[in-house]
């Protein structure tokens, strides 16, 4: 606890983001009295109520529309909120879990803020914490260290560690899809990330997003927040396959939330050909997890790390075939790219599908506005690289 005392007097919200946000009960002398360890419960009630106030705002109507400052004050306050928890029960394993979901949803729907880098510091300080001080139950079976499948299918040019020149000028440039092998080989993830367990003893009861249903434009698709180490039990390692809903950690900022994770892998030298860092994403499920054929707004390098993958593209101008949804999906397409329903689409049969496997230890650049579809084919966990080119 002395190591984590450190963490209150470096975080501190200003005077002007208390009067932004229009706190209703707390004071910036509140904030002052509970950061010099006063033992106050009538603060700590503040806080809660401040908490939940927040919280509300955030969930209720479009999170894009709530202002950033509130979104900053409501990091700042999952910290205290944890962090007054942890000052009364730091010896009790329910407390201590909870402290570290309080300050995940912080992390995951708040607003980064200057020092944002503490509160993940200090939540990963917790979680070891509590690795190190009670028992964890781990998973026996080593489900993610999956052997690799015969199938070298792949309709796309190959290249082995090309140079960076080579893939601007050839694909890059040109927006032309390219399977890019031997490029991770130095990756750590590689051999790391086959224990199931090593994320367990890093991020077990860290809380995680949890995409939960077939694909993201079905009708019974829904989200959960689960502690990354029962959705592993659940949803990843469920060899009786006793669980008929598909769970996924799609799209997910995992390496901002848990940083330790970093060290595992490196950006690809590909995405140095723009000036701003990419935005790196995970992908990790059981098999037959989907993405239904959609386009990004970015190029991506999409590593495989563990398992293999089912990639199939369509070139942006089969778009006319491909039945975009009307309104906020307008990215993505009603057709099923493994089983075209031609009665349904008729214009389906046109398009010039490209199917690629991607196994583990090989990338695959996807153009921007490229359609590409996405199904594993056996437990599996990606790491994507969005990045923009300059001057596009």
């Amino acid at each position: 606890m002395e190591e984590l005392i450190s963490y209150i007097t470096k975080i501190f919200p200003s005077e002007d983001l208390i009067k932004s946000c229009r706190m209703q009960v707390m004071t910036i002398e509140d904030f002052k009295v509970f950061q010099n360890l006063k033992d106050d419960w009538h603060i700590s009630l503040k806080i809660s109520i401040e908490y939940d106030i927040l919280y509300d705002k955030l969930y209720i109507g479009s999170y894009s529309d709530v202002p950033d400052d509130y979104k900053k004050m409501f990091l700042i306050l999952s910290f205290y909120k944890a962090f007054g928890i942890l000052r009364s029960n730091c010896n009790k394993l329910d407390d201590l879990i909870e402290a570290i979901r309080i300050l995940d949803v912080g992390i995951m729907i708040g607003c980064n803020l200057e020092n944002c880098h503490l509160i993940t510091e200090f939540t990963q300080k917790v979680h070891d914490y509590t690795i190190d001080n009670y028992k964890i139950s781990y998973i026996e079976s080593n489900c993610f260290d999956v052997k690799p499948s015969s199938d070298e299918e792949c309709e796309i040019s190959i290249l082995e560690n090309p140079s960076i020149e080579h893939f601007w000028t050839n694909f890059l440039h040109l927006h032309r899809p390219v399977k890019l092998n031997n490029c991770l080989n130095h990756w750590p993830a590689l051999e790391k990330w086959k224990d199931i367990n090593y994320f367990i003893k890093t991020s077990g009861y860290r809380t995680v997003p949890i995409e939960l249903g077939k694909t993201y434009d079905d009708d019974k698709w829904g989200q959960s927040m689960l502690k990354l180490k029962d959705f592993l039990r659940t949803f990843v390692n469920d060899e009786d396959k006793k669980n008929d809903t598909k769970g996924y950690l799609a799209q997910h900022d995992l390496f901002e939330q848990i940083p330790a994770l970093k060290n595992d892998f490196h950006i690809p030298d590909y995405c140095a050909i723009s000036s701003i860092e990419p935005v790196v994403k995970s992908w990790i499920g059981p098999e037959n997890t989907i993405s239904t054929m959609h386009t990004d707004d970015k190029h991506n390098l999409l590593c495989q790390v563990i398992g293999e993958k089912l990639i199939i593209l369509a070139a942006p101008n089969e778009s006319q075939y491909l039945y975009q949804y009307d309104g906020m999906l307008n990215n993505t397409s009603q057709v099923d790219a493994e089983k075209l329903d031609v009665e349904k689409f008729p214009l389906s049969k046109n398009v010039k599908f490209k199917r690629v496997i991607l196994k583990a230890g090989e990338m695959i650049y996807i153009p921007k506005a490229w359609w590409h579809y996405c199904r594993s084919l056996t437990k599996s966990i990606s790491v994507s690289f969005w990045f923009d080119i300059d001057n596009e």
